[in-house]
């Protein structure tokens, strides 16, 4: 008897989660095997204890030809009590960034061994790279903490996330105390010092700020001193949507000019000058750095890591700084800007400023898809094969009117200059962006 006839005979284990199984088993029968496994990713959340769902997986894995994750499922059936199969599941998809798929896994492990500290802390991560720092603190609350440095560093950054800071003060006091007899030549010791400082200023920016509201603005400040020129409209409909952040989002050339005016505007409200601007090698950083020199009237060149002073670097997307690791330091007034934040990815560091953030940034010229604003379907554009500097010329001739500032959230900066990373107040580094902040955000997908 095949696979899918045991399936069907189980008509009184129909569940929210079944029911998304049977989509997946459709979709496998079809032979779309991706199709599959991004229905059973639903079917795991609702019901990680069903059988099924883990047989299928194994099968649509084989399928694709990934052995090692379908032995980590064929694992998992032939072990279905046991915790292991379960936290080795969860801890790979941890490892490879999928972290909506490791939730169920671990809380099955977890369901298995109430407690187990591993399971516990790595859940902790998943549930805060999903937005969810209040269930993340709730889990280290139960659990023995001990005397492990990590597990409540862990609890205190949860708690800060989740706007509950009562003890965190003094835990770095405590944690300082303590590390500073120790010698900073020692990797672990270093590890831990440096995240010390890093929870020490986000605690003093979050200080600054009476109770922070779920919205972008404040705990892109918070987790890392960094400004966000342009929102997504702070309606109350869309900020459930990401909380000021975009999701996917096709630029225009009278958008483009409008960031960079605002920019310009908000560096000279803030007293922040700048002698040259350097933009990184591709087409798109050329594109925005050439723009913004015209505007601010500066020289510009391709960035080739000299460090010069009050530098401003360009980047069009906060991940093309991955290759430039000697910008986490700051030094020589240098101030870094990239147009679009990819909130969804993790990357080295954390630009100082940028002009809004999404998950997907089109620029005009690349072309791609967009959405027909006519028929609401979308269109395939092509690329814009002109030259650079008929592209630059053309956003620049954009008639837009805009003074250099965005109200009241130049404000908002202006207030807290000494905590921002673009003053060279604000500690020595830039932090790597994580996503795990607090505010919550739909994925396009």
């Amino acid at each position: 008897m095949g696979i899918f006839h045991i399936f069907k005979k189980k008509e009184n284990t129909y569940n929210e989660g079944n029911e998304q199984f049977n989509n997946a088993q459709k979709a496998f029968e079809g032979g779309n095997y991706q199709e599959a496994l991004r229905l059973l990713v639903f079917a795991f959340s609702s019901d990680p204890s069903f059988l099924g769902c883990y047989k299928l997986a194994n099968e649509c894995l084989l399928k694709l030809g990934a052995t090692d994750e379908a032995n980590l499922f064929k694992d998992a059936i032939t072990k279905f009590n046991s915790f292991e199969p379960f936290y080795n599941l969860g801890y790979h998809f941890i490892d490879v960034g999928h972290n909506r798929m490791a939730i169920p896994f671990l809380e099955r492990a977890l369901s298995i061994s109430p407690g187990d500290l591993k399971a516990t802390m790595e859940l902790t991560l998943a549930l805060t790279a999903q937005f969810q720092p209040g269930k993340a603190k709730l889990l280290l609350e139960k659990v023995d903490k001990g005397e492990d440095f990590w597990v409540w560093y862990q609890y205190y950054w949860y708690c800060l996330l989740s706007n509950s800071i009562e003890g965190i003060e003094e835990f770095i006091s405590s944690a300082k105390g303590c590390f500073g007899k120790q010698s900073a030549e020692n990797e672990n010791i270093a590890n831990c010092v440096c995240m010390i400082e890093k929870l020490e200023e986000c605690f003093l920016r979050h200080k600054t700020i009476l109770k922070p509201e779920m919205f972008i603005k404040y705990w892109h400040y918070i987790q890392y001193g960094s400004v966000v020129i342009q929102y997504f409209d702070d309606n109350e409909e869309n900020l459930n949507v990401a909380g000021g952040r975009y999701v996917a989002k096709w630029g225009s050339n009278e958008e483009i000019k409008s960031i960079l005016l605002r920019l310009k505007g908000f560096l000279e409200k803030l007293n922040l000058s700048c002698n040259s601007i350097s933009y990184l090698p591709d087409r798109d950083s050329e594109i925005i750095g050439k723009v913004l020199s015209e505007l601010m009237r500066l020289p510009s060149s391709i960035y080739k890591k000299q460090l010069e002073e009050n530098q401003l670097i360009i980047a069009a997307n906060n991940n093309l700084l991955n290759e430039y690791p000697e910008l986490a330091e700051i030094s020589n007034g240098q101030i870094v800007f990239a147009f679009n934040q990819d909130w969804l990815n993790v990357s080295t560091l954390t630009p100082d400023i940028c002009g809004l953030m999404s998950q997907t940034y089109f620029f005009p010229w690349n072309g791609g898809l967009k959405v027909n604003s006519e028929t609401g379907k979308l269109d395939q554009l092509p690329p814009d094969q002109r030259s650079t500097s008929y592209i630059v010329t053309e956003i620049l001739s954009e008639n837009i009117d805009v003074q250099g500032d965005f109200g009241e959230n130049v404000q908002f900066y202006m207030e807290r200059k000494e905590y921002l990373k673009c003053s060279g107040k604000a500690g020595k580094k830039r932090l790597p962006f994580r996503v795990d902040s607090p505010v919550p955000g739909s994925y396009f997908c």
